[in-house]
């Protein structure tokens, strides 16, 4: 048993670096891609009034929101892998952390070569790390929520199964409760927790950097402009809940990767 979980262990921590490098090329793709041209179609009055600029925004956005939801489930993968016997498992949060830090690092490098590195200014390293931290912050707090859960969850099903075995009655999983989702939103299980507290976190950083643009910009003229506010708010909700949903599907297919495949077979293939 031990030998067997030995040599799936490159397997499981495969499947969270394939998550992470899949974060890492949206990112690619959004710094040096989407956000440049969409950049350039705005700004250029030949492509303005065309497609073009909404098309790259809503490219943006959902490269952004995959970006997180990837992230995210990296971190709350290796938070249930960690917890089921993956003891360096934990090491795993260095290159979902770092791939954060490549992000707004390729942001600002990007940002720098299209404007000049004559533009920078310290405020650019400054709202670059503000921003990294805000990511790293969001992920850290999702693992919180998730960890303390997880743990708390697996002791009472390690008292079940001894319960159940003692009895001579039916076998009990480890897993239950953790995996498979009982439905959706779920927000009862460890993982989904995390999942959801992500979620706010991310909703409330959108909104906060609105509300302080929204007050620097100053009330709108016009019943259009209040329409615009009101619009932006409702894309920061859904954002939020964009995200969830990918995170809850990512996990789905992830976690029997990485959790313990005795455990998995014993709960009778559930989803």
């Amino acid at each position: 048993m031990k030998k067997n979980a030995t040599a799936s262990a490159p397997g499981k921590s495969r499947t969270v670096i394939i998550i992470i490098l899949s974060a890492a090329a949206a990112a690619v793709l959004l710094c040096a891609v989407t956000n440049p041209l969409y950049t350039v179609f705005v700004t250029d009055v030949a492509y303005s009034d065309t497609v073009l600029p909404p098309l790259f925004f809503l490219l943006s956005k959902l490269l952004e929101a995959a970006f997180a939801a990837l992230v995210a489930s990296a971190a709350l993968a290796v938070t249930a892998y960690s917890k089921t016997g993956g003891s360096k498992a934990a090491l795993l949060f260095i290159p979902a952390a770092a791939v954060i830090l490549f992000k707004h690092s390729l942001n600002l490098l990007v940002t720098l070569l299209l404007g000049g590195f004559d533009s920078y200014t310290p405020d650019d390293l400054v709202y670059t790390l503000l921003g990294a931290g805000t990511d790293l912050f969001i992920v850290c707090a999702a693992v919180a929520v998730a960890m303390p859960m997880t743990d708390a969850l697996l002791r009472k099903n390690a008292a079940l199964k001894k319960a159940y075995a003692t009895a001579g009655g039916k076998k009990f999983s480890l897993l239950d409760g953790l995996y498979p989702f009982d439905g959706f939103p779920a927000l009862k299980d460890p993982v989904l927790a995390g999942a959801g507290v992500f979620s706010l976190g991310i909703f409330l950083s959108l909104a906060v950097s609105r509300i302080i643009y929204d007050i620097s910009y100053g009330a709108p003229e016009s019943a259009a402009g209040y329409v615009d506010i009101a619009a932006g708010y409702l894309t920061d909700i859904l954002t939020g809940a964009a995200v969830f949903t990918a995170i809850y599907f990512i996990l789905k297919a992830a976690l029997p990767r990485v959790l313990p495949a005795d455990e998995l077979r014993r709960d009778g293939g559930r989803a």
